[in-house]
């Protein structure tokens, strides 16, 4: 199998946000994924099994629908974020000066929106993701620390 095709397919958003997330929320599916399938194969054979671990869980994730549900969801929460900004820079054009309280009231109101938009891209994320037997710990509880739980998601 090319991994390159599906790579390229893996970030299909109309700006560079949307494409990075896109690709940054598919790659931490697929690595997670593709640790669970090298977790379960390490006792049969030897440390090759890493590249066909990423081919398998690259392959897996993008059957349908799973892929397009990532994207189109990644892509809603973007475009979101997106469209706050803009209202909140139209806002801003027409004033020609704003007081030292508005500007860091503003800059908080970025902040928040970022914040956001991040614990949302990490609940998308952990909502698509592969999942492996649940008999084992999450590889993002080990390496993250972060409990599905705990973002006020049900884990199934």
């Amino acid at each position: 199998m090319q991994m390159q095709p599906h790579l390229h397919s893996l970030a299909s958003g109309s700006s560079s946000l949307e494409q990075i997330v896109q690709l940054s929320s598919a790659t931490v599916i697929i690595l997670e994924r593709s640790f669970h399938i090298w977790d379960q194969r390490r006792n049969l054979t030897d440390w090759q099994m890493t590249s066909v671990s990423v081919r398998d869980a690259v392959e897996q994730y993008m059957m349908p629908p799973h892929a397009a549900a990532v994207r189109k969801a990644v892509g809603t929460a973007v475009h979101i974020y997106e469209a706050q900004l803009s209202t909140g820079k139209a806002k801003l054009s027409f004033k020609v000066k704003l007081p030292f309280s508005l500007k860091l009231r503003r800059a908080s109101e970025g902040s928040e929106r970022k914040a956001e938009l991040i614990n949302t891209i990490l609940q998308l994320t952990l909502e698509h993701r592969l999942r492996p037997d649940p008999r084992k710990r999450s590889t993002m509880v080990m390496v993250f620390g972060v409990e599905p739980r705990c973002l006020g998601m049900q884990v199934s």
